[in-house]
């Protein structure tokens, strides 16, 4: 109201609704403006230039113009922190507020103040403007009555989550490692890490935490705690589609080292599928009687009894430790074989059972399983996997076994993996490979 009287207009001085007072151009109560015990915030409400009836503009004055001053705050800063209740954004304004010492029944808690409330709420999270209440009306008093929050006895949001990093001198024990340096508009960044089985996944870790944003140009670092075994991936988004702007940057790695992903001017959002590994054993269950083991290479120390045009041994690769890679560098085919192996008996079928890695494989590029019973004199097609189809980036293939029948009996047995890509990045991995046979 705009008579200057301790009158209780409404809906103003419902407990749910905040009531809002006008001030002038030097921030001082306006004389005019109404005052009760429901006042709560003030806004500028003096000589606000405004649209009028007749395609017009005029100077008014009255809390109709200071009303949507806070309505604005309330919803710039809202649009931040959407975890946030009503109540909680309310409570968070009258705590930031200025202009007055105390609150009275004249002003409030004083002038509504988007920066202070949206620092307050990046440093404290939610909790700054007390419990989630539900039902959510339920925690409307109004006026100077309304339940504030002291925030000097909470811990910070980014402490609180980043201080639940574990630590875990487990050999088995496999962490992710997140590292960010923000740009200056670091509201825009956020992360997730998501664990796929089948179809479906369940949320790992994410970050910033609920309700609070990434402050400008820091540091961010976290350890999650020891991941199970099983396929992931990590994303990282940007609301502006223009990443993390240089110097700032993301990094993602495994506690043992490997870095699985690193960038910054990553547009929209930025995907990397990753695997935490088995042991061998569990990976490989049921390697079952009847079939004798003839091959079983693991590369956990070199290539072993393989070698080939464009493979190599890595230490550590995709999350894995030993494995082999074989990239097609040169948009020629490359390949990895195994030296010939010796058989004993007349096996009638093979098994070829393999764990493999495809990376920037495009769709058509070709990942090709081949065999030889004369020491790679004549080699024949096994399988021939297409990406896109039959396989994708991204993803461990444990487990992944192909049979053959029609090998003419020889003293010995060879293997060739072949890859065959459009980019010269497109490569294999390959992770341990059994050869069986059966009588």
């Amino acid at each position: 109201g705009n008579k200057g009287e301790p009158n209780e207009d409404y809906p103003a001085s419902y407990p749910h609704v905040v009531s809002v007072g006008a001030v002038d151009d030097k921030g001082k109560r306006a004389p005019w403006s109404n005052y009760n015990d429901q006042v709560e915030l003030m806004g500028p409400g003096e000589q606000i230039e405004s649209t009028y009836p007749g395609n017009k503009y005029f100077s008014l004055s009255g809390t109709s113009m200071a009303t949507p001053y806070v309505a604005g705050v309330a919803a710039l800063v809202w649009g931040y922190f959407p975890d946030c209740s009503n109540n909680q954004i309310r409570n968070v304004f009258a705590s930031t507020a200025s202009g007055t010492s105390d609150c009275d029944s004249k002003n409030g808690f004083g002038i509504v103040q988007a920066k202070a409330a949206f620092d307050m709420l990046d440093t404290y999270g939610c909790a700054a403007g007390g419990e989630k209440e539900v039902p959510l009306s339920s925690g409307a008093v109004g006026g100077c009555e309304q339940p504030l929050v002291n925030v000097s006895s909470l811990e910070t949001s980014l402490d609180l989550i980043y201080m639940h990093a574990s630590s875990n001198n487990n050999e088995t024990c496999n962490q992710l490692e997140i590292e960010i340096l923000t740009d200056t508009h670091a509201a825009e960044i956020e992360w997730l890490v998501e664990r796929f089985v089948d179809e479906s996944s369940t949320t790992v870790a994410k970050g910033p935490p609920e309700g609070v944003n990434y402050r400008s140009e820091t540091l961010y670092t976290l350890t999650t705690d020891c991941l199970t075994p099983g396929d992931y991936e990590f994303t990282i988004s940007d609301s502006y589609g223009d990443g993390i702007i240089e110097p700032g940057y993301y990094k993602v790695s495994m506690s043992n080292g490997w870095i699985l992903a690193t960038s910054s001017n990553f547009g929209t959002f930025e995907s990397t599928r990753f695997t935490v590994g088995l042991p061998a054993e569990a990976r490989f269950p049921d390697l079952v009687a009847k079939w004798a083991e003839l091959i079983d290479e693991n590369f956990s120390n070199g290539l072993g009894d393989f070698k080939g045009q464009q493979s190599v041994y890595l230490e550590e690769a995709f999350g894995r430790s030993g494995v082999g890679r074989v990239k097609d560098e040169n948009q020629g085919g490359s390949s990895i074989y195994s030296s010939a192996f010796s058989l004993k008996h007349n096996y009638s079928t093979f098994k070829i059972v393999l764990s493999f890695y495809a990376s920037d494989m495009e769709a058509g590029d070709k990942f090709c399983i081949d065999y030889s019973g004369d020491t790679g004199l004549t080699w024949k097609r096994a399988e021939c996997l297409v990406g896109g189809s039959d396989f994708n980036n991204g993803f461990w293939e444990d487990g992944f076994s192909i049979l053959f029948e029609d090998f003419k009996f020889s003293t010995s047995i060879q293997l060739r993996f072949r890859c065959k890509s459009k980019s010269s990045s497109g490569s294999i991995i390959l992770d341990r490979v059994y050869l069986l046979g059966k009588l």
